[in-house]
């Protein structure tokens, strides 16, 4: 098998004897385990740390022989990734196992039946070893327990182009960057650890085009936990960026059947949140996250410059975010993208989807941020700015319990805007509660469901910029009772609804509970509605203390209100919240306008 001048002089066994099998450390193709046929009273199994330059014999010590001192033939050899060179061979008289720095080989007969062993393969998902046995089936039985928990750390740049098995952990050592461009399986539970100043970078583009490149997933119908990619809470992601850790994700990479595929934040020696380790870079452009219980989730960092805040050096463009019925044990999505008082880390046409047929409610969110800076904006593909209508790719957020679901808690920090985005078939397209600041532009909302869907919800936020939308249904029904705008609780700093065209809806816009205070509140101006069943619905919320309804003035001598209403079902303006008229103006109308009654229809 192997050339003479590859084999060491001293040992001829090569050159005599038929080789039944190769083991190869994956980890490093040179040091190989080689098993020969046939009874002898010579070595069964020979090693080569080289490739092939020279031999060392493996002693028989522990084999089973036939009494006369001769040893059986060995018919298959297993590494045990993970392992201190574990070797497991198949011989005619049943398993062996020898590992590093042992002399003796050991008996491995538990729950395999005795016999010629032809063929053996390790299930990590399971920690178990199979074993093929002539005439008698297939066996398995636990494999030994390690003396400690596997952990494969990478301590040299590299890149890895064939797939690996990971047993426990991998870590990705301070200076070293690791590039992927094949298959990770991880076993249940095992992370992958992105140290300060080290890079991971996972590409989906193998060059040699046999596989489909850079992928981690789980080696059993299970779960991995997920990529930590580290960082230092206190530091500057521009200003020191060898304090962090940095995640690369490109070219159609796959994250799959993670419980949480991607953190910015490090680990402590017990496995918790390592506060002081926040802000790890994760930049991800043409990435896929399939079939992950959370799909990426950030720790509240803010990077600086000099001092002041500037956005986070993490983003996602033309990312595929997606979870189907083939869901691991049948776990439902949290959310694709959580933030927590995080600054700029922004999202450029990525596609979020849910197909699950299981579950009404429990749907997950798209984009979940919690006292956030973010933009949720268009992908351009070229280089023309502005970018042609053509190139725009926007980002689309499909059968998901929300699509974006803003929180803040009034301390300037939720700041999130939205352009162009596609929002389909979502209960809640929008939901923005206490935001500091939310807009909301050129997005097409297709309102329908079975839960009372609405497009944009906005509760007790009042600084929006919501204009250029469209609502749109697929009919009114018993099942199907969609609103487009709901406005709770603004207040009476609460900007204007404007130039937004709403189609088939139960409700345009509705407005609830307190919207303004004395003549000051919310407007609706210059939106289209088109066959709806009440275009505009002021309502009261009980029990609510304090004014309710909207602005007194709808429109201004002079700047008529520019809503107009066609073919409305029931109502275009119904007011059923406050006691004192609303004043409409007309854009024809510059010192008449129409005054509607208390309760009244206009």
């Amino acid at each position: 098998f192997f050339p003479p001048e590859n084999v060491n002089n001293s040992l001829h066994l090569l050159r005599f004897f038929e080789v039944t099998d190769i083991a190869v450390d994956p980890e490093n193709s040179l040091r190989l385990w080689v098993s020969l046929c046939g009874f002898s009273t010579q070595a069964r199994v020979v090693f080569s740390s080289n490739g092939g330059n020279s031999w060392t014999e493996v002693g028989n010590t522990g084999l089973p022989s036939d009494g006369a001192g001769e040893f059986f033939q060995i018919n298959h050899l297993e590494y045990r990734e993970g392992s201190d060179d574990q070797i497991f061979a198949a011989t005619d008289a049943g398993v062996f196992y020898i590992e590093d720095g042992a002399t003796e080989w050991q008996c491995f007969n538990n729950d395999i039946a005795i016999g010629v062993v032809q063929d053996l393969d390790i299930d990590y998902c399971t920690s178990t070893l199979r074993a093929s046995v002539y005439g008698r089936g297939v066996w398995e039985s636990p494999l030994p327990v390690l003396a400690n928990t596997p952990i494969k750390e990478v301590t040299q740049s590299q890149t890895w182009d064939v797939a690996r098995v990971i047993p426990g952990d991998l870590v990705v050592r301070s200076g070293v960057t690791l590039t992927v461009k094949q298959k990770i399986l991880m076993t249940p539970n095992g992370k992958i650890i992105v140290e300060p100043n080290a890079k991971l970078i996972i590409d989906g583009l193998n060059s040699t085009n046999d596989f489909e490149g850079g992928k981690v997933t789980c080696s059993c119908d299970s779960r991995w936990d997920g990529i930590y990619v580290s960082g230092k809470s206190t530091a500057s992601q521009s200003s020191s960026p060898s304090l962090f850790g940095k995640l690369v994700l490109k070219n159609g990479s796959k994250l799959e059947n993670a419980i949480q595929a991607v953190n910015n934040f490090g680990l402590t020696s017990g496995g918790s949140l390592d506060w002081a380790a926040i802000g790890g870079i994760v930049q991800a452009d043409d990435a896929v996250f399939y079939n992950n219980v959370h799909g990426a989730r950030f720790m509240a960092y803010t990077n600086t410059h000099r001092g002041n805040p500037v956005n986070d050096k993490s983003y996602f463009r033309k990312c595929d975010f997606s979870v189907d019925d083939d869901m691991i044990n049948g776990d439902y999505l949290y959310a694709f993208i959580e933030q927590w008082k995080t600054r700029g880390i922004d999202i450029f046409g990525c596609n979020f989807t849910n197909t699950q047929t299981a579950f009404e409610i429990d749907r997950g969110i798209g984009v979940f941020n919690q006292e956030a800076k973010c933009t949720i904006t268009d992908h351009c593909n070229g280089t023309t700015y502005p970018c042609p209508t053509a190139s725009q790719v926007h980002s689309t957020f499909t059968g998901l319990r929300y699509g974006v679901n803003v929180s803040g808690t009034g301390n300037g920090l939720a700041v999130t805007s939205v352009y162009n985005a596609v929002f389909t078939n979502n209960p809640w397209g929008i939901y923005s509660g206490s935001s500091d600041d939310t807009k909301v532009v050129g997005c097409t909302f297709d309102v329908n469901g079975t839960d009372g869907p609405i497009g944009i919800y906005l509760e007790n936020s009042p600084i929006t910029d919501i204009y250029g939308n469209e609502f749109n249904s697929a009919g009114v029904s018993p099942t199907n009772i969609p609103a487009g705008i709901v406005a709770e609780d603004l207040g009476q700093t609460a900007t204007p609804i404007y130039n937004n065209t709403f189609n088939d809806l139960v409700v345009g816009c509705s407005a609830q509970g307190g919207n303004k205070n004395g003549l000051a509140g919310l407007q609706f101006l210059c939106n289209d509605y088109y066959d709806n069943l009440v275009a505009i619905s002021v309502v009261n919320l009980t029990p609510k203390v304090g004014a309710q309804g909207i602005a007194a003035f709808q429109g201004s001598n002079g700047d008529g209100a520019g809503n107009r209403f066609y073919n409305s079902g029931l109502y275009d303006y119904i007011n059923s919240a406050q006691t004192e008229a609303i004043v409409y103006w007309h854009n024809t109308a510059t010192g008449n306008p129409i005054v509607p009654t208390t309760s009244g229809v206009f």
